[in-house]
């Protein structure tokens, strides 16, 4: 059995996403119904935490890539909190992680979102 766990809370506005388990094929349909949930409008702001992430294939980063472009382009903004290079190093490898917003922690994540637009700075 698949083991994904999905859990959302409002913080100051900013809706935040827990993850935890394998992000797969089998998986990847559930997290997309449950962003697809928090992304109501222009201006929505969602953090998703993967640091409960224990495994990310392509087609599941390709998934979060369509979210954030998605919330892009509804004048919204998605940042990952949680990622670390050691455990997704998927991110890194194929250039994700130059332009995603990525953040060590919650925390970081939601002061970044609470900046206007452009003046985040993350990882990197």
């Amino acid at each position: 059995m698949i083991d994904l766990r999905l859990s959302a809370r409002r913080h100051a506005g900013v809706e935040v996403v827990e993850v935890g388990g394998e992000l797969d094929a089998v998986t990847k349909a559930q997290l997309d119904r449950f962003l697809t949930a928090y992304f109501n409008g222009p201006d929505e702001r969602v953090v998703l935490d993967l640091s409960g992430v224990t495994f990310m294939d392509s087609g599941s980063l390709g998934l979060i890539v369509d979210h954030y472009k998605r919330a892009d382009a509804a004048g919204g903004r998605l940042a990952l909190a949680g990622v670390s290079p050691s455990r997704m190093q998927v991110l890194w490898l194929t250039g994700l992680a130059d332009w995603l917003p990525l953040y060590a922690d919650v925390d970081a994540a939601l002061l970044a979102l609470a900046r206007p637009p452009g003046s985040a700075a993350g990882l990197g």
